[in-house]
């Protein structure tokens, strides 16, 4: 599902009239790559996942915001001795002991009803960019130019770690604003 619609382009001035089929695509090519870049889903939904126990009273989830919790299954046992506060899972007693690891499966509800306007307008603004370089030649034209001259005719590109292999891609500036906003860094996980 696309963070962002055809309507939000227009509202942000993006030109998509007669172009909606690819302006389409690159909505979803760039829902996938935010979403990617935050590490965790930011549409609302229920997510089943598998963390390694802590040795502490306190067990982070890895997606934000969250809503509920449903269930929570220690070494495949059900456990119903926690509280939610904020984005963690709070009991009694540490999720697990300094000398055994346990698994914690936990199924909750977590991300926005709506899409935050400035995720919206990111969306978009990727999409304006993916139409530009469509009509600039497509795929192959030349991306990450910093500079060019006239007079004795140079190009100069962006090099090193702040290079970018197409328009779609984010900086690593976004990625990490994006992760700490919506994902827990650090977490292993696995979704089932």
């Amino acid at each position: 599902m696309s963070l962002a619609t055809i309507d939000d382009c227009r509202r942000f001035k993006v030109q998509v009239d007669g172009r909606e089929a690819e302006a389409e695509a690159l909505l979803e090519v760039a829902s996938s790559s935010i979403t990617a870049a935050a590490g965790s889903p930011i549409i609302r939904g229920t997510h089943t996942v598998v963390l390694p126990g802590v040795d502490r009273k306190r067990q982070p989830l890895p997606f934000r915001p969250v809503i509920s919790v449903e269930s929570v299954l220690v070494d495949g046992v059900l456990d119903t001795n926690w509280k939610l506060i904020g984005d963690a899972l709070y009991r009694d007693k540490d999720w697990a002991s300094p000398n055994e690891p346990t698994s914690v499966q936990i199924t909750f509800t977590a991300g926005f009803t709506n899409v935050p306007e400035d995720i919206k307008r990111l969306c978009c603004s990727m999409v304006a960019a993916g139409l530009a370089q469509t009509e600039n030649g497509g795929l192959q034209t030349h991306a990450g130019i910093s500079y060019e001259r006239i007079d004795d005719y140079q190009v100069g590109y962006t090099q090193g770690e702040n290079a970018l292999i197409d328009v779609m891609q984010l900086p690593d500036a976004t990625c990490k604003m994006l992760r700490s906003r919506f994902g827990s860094p650090g977490l292993a996980v696995r979704i089932i």
